[in-house]
């Protein structure tokens, strides 16, 4: 007889089966599901870590484009070395442990190359050894840095692109304010390379502001011939003019012509610093003889009839008959001209005349001399061209190319004071102090070319004031000025060139002239990413 004892044991013995079975699946499931939350911050702390790596490669970057601005071409400086050919390079180590390398290579001097390659160190979860297959396929997540390198192609950009910049506002308060165009480079567009609205009157007379808010460009009733721009995201009341305002090309009436308002002023100000002025010279005067050239008038007498027929031409002739009979019966075919008659007594009389020569004007040139005194001379001889003076009053005359000229003083003219460029010549002055003036017999730019005369105010100037004689042709950047003009000359040549300053401010009536050749300039401003590519 059986008991059922044996099927109770198994009964037990199935029981545990199936439960070792189910602690099985379930362990199985719960190492698959943490396998998976593994492998996801695995995932996640490498692509954060890979991420960071981009960051720490465009710091080097950052850091090189700094050194090339500041320190161009000096550049081993700062901590930078060189490889005693054409690359230097700097390493540093950030506060958290991760690093960069950066190198700039300067084969190509006006498109210096930087290279900044980055090593960022993975965090502690990312290098933990996976417990299953499921996670790195069986393999450890290697605990080296990661790293990534981005190569930048950089040069410098055109930094004279309007007629009147400011950091903050422009307002355009007076009368009979205009702003337009020429290109004193471009024999159609200019006359002789000075500005002649009878010759052209083009229409990029851009004014901007880097700002955005409410006012930022108060142009009242001024004809901005040329778009105006102001920051991005500007507010719909940036720009504001009035009833007379316009804004615009030439002849396009009043208001705001449609696209000729952008919301893209981003303007960079050139470094105005002072230059370090260790072996530059000082001007000296004295006694200089010029010569020019002086067109002349004469007058020339021919006994036949010239060809080509010139300008002006006159013929000379004597009276031969004055009568009541016609004398064209007695007188040979081509021995006199013209019949003119006048009443005399009731009766009609002719007058015949013979000719007897032909007479016309006829230009000729000389040259001319002329003595003069100065009190400083700025030669511009390759050895000669850097200057440095206390002050500048008298006479100045720029005789020579690419001088520089630095004022730690200041540029202050009155009085008599006078600077001029001569003709071929070109200067570069950098006004130092807290003020800079312009008076007296102003600056005398023969050329007229506003690239011709650069007048840089160093950071610690805020006051600017422009009277002088006659109208300012040139460039002129005063980052910390608030620039006021209270009106203008007796001319429409008020201003040629290109101003940046803070902020200006118009009053009276002003004719302001921005010269397209400047726009074609380049290496003037700061060294600018051109190009842009992640390299192994």
């Amino acid at each position: 007889m059986k008991t059922s004892r044996i099927r109770k044991k198994n009964q037990l013995a199935s029981v545990l089966l199936a439960a070792v079975v189910m602690w099985a699946i379930i362990s199985l499931f719960a190492m698959y599901y943490l396998s998976l939350v593994e492998q996801q911050s695995v995932l996640n702390a490498r692509s954060q870590t890979w991420n960071m790596a981009m960051t720490v490669s465009e710091a080097g970057v950052e850091e090189g484009l700094q050194q090339l601005n500041a320190n161009y071409p000096t550049l081993g400086t700062d901590g930078w070395a060189y490889d005693g050919s054409t690359c230097y390079w700097k390493s540093n180590t950030l506060p958290d442990g991760n690093s960069y390398t950066a190198f700039i290579y300067v084969t190509n001097s006006a498109n210096p190359v930087v290279v900044a390659r980055s090593y960022v160190q993975p965090p502690t979860l990312a290098q933990a050894n996976s417990f299953t297959a499921f996670a790195t396929g069986g393999g450890n997540f290697q605990s080296a840095p990661v790293t990534r390198a981005v190569q930048v192609t950089c040069s410098k950009g055109n930094m004279f692109l309007a007629a009147m910049v400011a950091k903050q506002t422009i307002n355009l308060n007076g009368n009979n304010i205009d702003t337009d165009s020429y290109d004193s480079s471009n024999p159609a567009k200019s006359l002789n390379g000075q500005y002649n609205s009878s010759v052209y009157a083009g229409n990029a007379g851009d004014v901007a502001s880097n700002l955005n808010i409410s006012d930022s460009i108060g142009g009242g009733n001024a004809n901005i011939n040329g778009h105006a721009h102001t920051g991005p995201g500007s507010v719909s009341t940036a720009l504001q003019i009035g009833a007379n305002g316009h804004v615009g090309p030439h002849g396009s009436g009043t208001g705001i012509c449609s696209g000729w308002w952008l919301q893209d002023a981003n303007f960079t100000f050139p470094d105005t610093s002072m230059p370090s002025t260790g072996g530059y010279m000082t001007p000296t005067g004295g006694v200089l003889v010029t010569s020019g050239l002086a067109t002349n008038t004469t007058t020339v007498n021919s006994a036949s009839y010239p060809n080509p027929v010139p300008a002006g031409l006159g013929t000379n002739s004597t009276l031969i008959v004055d009568s009541i009979v016609d004398p064209s019966t007695i007188l040979p075919a081509g021995s006199y001209y013209g019949a003119s008659s006048y009443r005399s007594h009731g009766n009609w009389y002719w007058q015949y005349y013979t000719i007897n020569g032909y007479s016309y004007p006829s230009n000729y040139t000389v040259t001319v001399y002329s003595t003069n005194t100065y009190d400083h001379i700025l030669w511009g001889n390759p050895a000669t061209n850097y200057y440095v003076a206390t002050s500048l009053s008298g006479k100045t005359i720029v005789m020579g190319t690419n001088v520089v000229l630095a004022l730690p003083n200041g540029l202050n003219m009155s009085g008599t004071d006078s600077f001029t460029v001569t003709p071929g010549a070109n200067v570069t002055v950098y006004s130092g102090g807290t003020s800079c003036a312009i008076g007296g017999n102003g600056v005398i730019n023969q050329p007229g070319y506003p690239i011709d005369f650069i007048l840089y105010c160093a950071p610690t100037v805020t006051s600017f004031s422009l009277s002088g004689n006659g109208g300012f042709s040139g460039i002129l950047v005063a980052p910390n000025v608030n620039i006021t003009m209270n009106g203008g000359g007796s001319t429409n040549t008020d201003f040629c060139g290109c101003l940046m300053a803070n902020s200006v401010t118009m009053n009276g009536h002003f004719s302001f002239h921005y010269d397209e050749a400047l726009g074609n300039m380049g290496g003037n401003g700061r060294f600018l990413i051109t190009a842009w590519n992640e390299v192994k």
